[in-house]
């Protein structure tokens, strides 16, 4: 690890949250450094994001630096010695240090990515499947428990839709149905906030209620509509007219007025005019604020996965591919389950939504 790493303090107790054993050690003669130094530039090389490569780094890092400071030097420890169990009293640590339970899953992802490289280079005991297993079973609730999905943003979908469309005049119409669209579409679908930001008219699939989207680290997958969710988006877009920009979100602001007027006559596509993450994020929590909540985009995404998993009974693999988690996802669209298999679980979601 080198200069960089950091003392961590503290040392966990006996209790064992899981019963686990150390992996056997093998013959290879990789040095945790020179381990993560190589899985560092496999996540380059596969042209990982590097905010990607920057978070795994850093989550495996921490493992390191915890190793190095109960007498374990990366810089000369095998990397085939660390075991199971250190990976436990690591998350251990993590927990009683105050780690949020993203930060801790976070770190279990990264931490599990990294050996399954390893073991399919040939410099970790064992098999993808034993690992798999193994670390499966830290996220039983003794470390994290499975989040209950959050009651209020029901609440907050309900309150957009109460808004009057058409009592404020033109801009302020299409501001509401807009507001109102991102809303239904963040619940429905729990994509990331960049990738609704993304998103425009040509990418959706309305027949089916879906749409092929470019996510995080350039991966495409399909996204998932509920019909209500359909029916805001029409709503938005008939209040828009037929103004020729591509974008599905829009600025409806004054200060945008007059450049909206000259990119639509000049026929442009109208990217100058698409709303930002950040502008995305503002209507959530302008919205939020007003219900006397805290919310973000990202709220929805939790709340979509805790739904899926806990309501509507999903396979844990589903749920990460529809919602493009980083640990599953591949260069190719849906090599685990077959697109109407997706569609299915989500759909079971929205009808169960409706109480049907």
């Amino acid at each position: 690890m080198g200069a960089w790493i950091a003392a961590i303090q503290g040392t966990p107790s006996r209790a064992i949250v899981v019963c686990m054993h150390a992996i056997p050690p093998v013959a290879a003669s990789l040095t945790c450094d020179e381990a993560l130094s190589r899985y560092l530039d496999h996540l380059t090389l596969r042209g990982r994001a590097p905010a990607t490569v920057r978070t795994y780094a850093s989550s495996i890092g921490c493992l390191l630096s915890w190793l190095a400071v109960r007498g374990r030097d990366p810089a000369a420890y095998p990397v085939e010695q660390v075991g199971t169990d250190d990976v436990t009293g690591f998350l251990l640590w993590a927990t009683r240090a105050g780690r949020k339970p993203a930060t801790r899953a976070a770190y279990l992802t990264a931490i599990t990515a990294f050996f399954r490289y390893l073991i399919l280079q040939g410099d970790y005991p064992g098999t993808v499947e034993a690992l798999r297993a193994r670390f499966a079973e830290l996220t039983v609730t003794g470390i994290r428990g499975r989040p209950a999905p959050d009651g209020r943003l029901p609440a907050l979908v309900r309150a957009a839709d109460r808004a009057p469309v058409n009592a404020q005049g033109p801009r302020a119409t299409l501001v509401t149905a807009r507001n109102q669209a991102i809303i239904h579409t963040l619940f429905a679908s729990g994509m990331r906030v960049s990738e609704v930001a993304g998103l425009s008219r040509q990418d959706m699939d309305w027949g089916h209620g879906q749409a092929l989207i470019t996510g995080k680290g350039g991966r495409q997958r399909l996204v998932f509509f509920s019909p209500d969710a359909l029916a805001a988006i029409n709503r938005y877009l008939d209040a828009r007219g037929d103004d020729g920009f591509a974008p599905l979100f829009l600025h409806h602001d004054n200060a945008h007025a007059a450049q909206y007027r000259q990119l639509r006559a000049k026929k442009d596509g109208g990217e100058a005019l698409r709303l930002s993450p950040r502008q995305i994020q503002s209507v959530v929590r302008g919205l939020a604020r007003a219900e006397g909540l805290r919310a973000t985009p990202h709220t929805f995404r939790h709340f979509v996965a805790t739904e899926l998993l806990n309501e509507a009974g999903a396979d844990i693999r589903d749920v990460q591919e529809i919602l493009g988690h980083a640990s599953l996802a591949t260069t190719q669209i849906y090599t685990h389950k077959g697109a109407a298999r997706l569609a299915a679980t989500a759909a079971r979601r929205f009808g169960e939504a409706r109480g049907e």
